[in-house]
């Protein structure tokens, strides 16, 4: 155990240094959009975007996916009052006044992508941080929507996808807040900034990766909930079905109005806190180097277990030195 656990503090270690050098490799990298950094913010066929140079009001006419590329400022996503798409971008005059700066769209197989500026190799700093996007989109008409950014801040609410909808948040250095929504599947990819959901309702699955960014989730109903978070705390409130959490420092709690069929939790030194209701009976098992199981159900609990009542449904937990409490919910 000892020798596993030595391995689990180098690895997350490495870890660490990977998941810190993302905000570096994003600074260069090209891909099949765009490539951005600091200064940076080139992508392919740019020609066949169109500017926007006022607000862009646009029939559905088949279009079910949206593709965002911005840097700094902020892109806020809410419902429409219509069934059209509309969108603008708020800057001073001295940002419009040049045509460069103004951000470019495209219509392509159904898809509308939004990309910050021209595509160039230098945008100037005051450019990065002085345009704020501004989506309207009709509730149930999209499949896809996927925002890719960098400094800056995410608001997505009120607007459910469809069926099989899928929203698809990577942000680097900004907050994202996503509220009052029904989807099908929400994947969160996020460097030292800040996750809030609240009330939503996710079909299949909630997958959020972060490195230092605290993950705060408020009646949240999901099948499946996984997270992955290097030093950022995790909080949680809803119903949940399973479970799989990953820490290296953070520490999580989570306060769920169910018994979930599936729970597995893995930390370094993040302390984890379980509150479920009154059940017909779980088991928890512990493998930890100095980690401390403990809880208030009526159990048979020793170091490495807790058994109540019939014990059916089996819930994994492992630390290095992070702490495991299962406690139960008060009506």
């Amino acid at each position: 155990m000892k020798k596993i656990a030595i391995f689990k503090i180098i690895f997350f270690s490495i870890i660490i240094v990977i998941l810190s050098a993302i905000l570096v490799y994003g600074i260069f990298r090209k891909s099949s959009g765009f490539s951005f950094g600091f200064t940076n913010f080139h992508y392919s066929n740019a020609k066949a975007y169109a500017i926007a140079k006022d607000e862009m009001n646009l029939e559905i006419n088949g279009i079910n996916q949206l593709e965002v590329h911005w840097i700094g400022g902020s892109v806020s996503i809410t419902k429409s009052d219509d069934n059209q798409i509309h969108f603008y971008e708020l800057c001073d005059d001295e940002v419009r006044e040049n045509e460069n700066n103004l951000m470019r769209y495209l219509i392509k197989d159904n898809k509308l992508i939004i990309q910050f500026c021209k595509s160039t190799w230098f945008v100037k700093h005051k450019i990065q941080n002085g345009k704020e996007l501004i989506i309207q989109l009709p509730s149930e008409a999209f499949s896809e929507v996927e925002i890719d950014a960098i400094s800056a801040n995410i608001v997505y609410k009120d607007i459910n996808l469809s069926s099989t909808g899928f929203l698809k948040i990577d942000v680097v250095s900004g907050n994202s807040l996503i509220s009052n929504a029904n989807l099908t599947t929400l994947k969160i990819d996020n460097v030292s900034g800040t996750i809030n959901l609240d009330s939503l309702h996710c079909l299949q699955k909630i997958s959020v990766d972060t490195v230092s960014g605290s993950v705060n989730l408020n009646q949240i109903f999901t099948n499946d909930f996984n997270v992955d978070t290097v030093s950022g705390d995790v909080y949680t409130t809803g119903n949940i079905n399973a479970i799989d959490l990953e820490s290296v420092s953070g520490n999580a709690k989570l306060i769920l109005d169910n018994l979930p069929s599936k729970m597995e939790c893995d930390t370094v030194s993040g302390n984890v806190t379980i509150t479920i209701p009154d059940n017909d009976g779980f088991k928890a098992s512990f493998d930890s180097v100095s980690g401390v199981l403990s809880t208030n159900f009526a159990s048979v609990i020793s170091k490495k277990e807790i058994i109540y009542k019939n014990g059916i449904v089996n819930y994994f937990f492992e630390s290095v030195s992070g702490d495991v409490r299962i406690d139960m919910k008060n009506d």
